[in-house]
């Protein structure tokens, strides 16, 4: 969850740590600003190489295949 105080190092790690064990995470985003928000997603995306998957409200998902052998394939055809 990023909350009040930012996209911090830490959370970015952990963001980066979870996407190693899965494909496809949430993201849960306490922020109010429209820009901020906007702000925070490009950066996770940018640090995470993931791609955006949805942002419904608050919350966010992002996809980044495994290296090898990935579970999920997208687009799917």
């Amino acid at each position: 969850m990023v909350g009040q105080n930012g996209l911090s190092d830490s959370v970015l790690a952990e963001i980066d740590s979870t996407l190693q064990k899965h494909e496809l995470i949430k993201i849960k985003l306490r922020v109010d600003d429209r820009d901020v928000k906007q702000n925070i997603i490009e950066r996770i995306m940018e640090f995470s190489h993931s791609q955006l998957v949805q942002v419904i409200g608050g919350v966010l998902v992002i996809y980044r295949p495994f290296d090898d052998n990935p579970d999920i394939i997208l687009p799917r055809s």
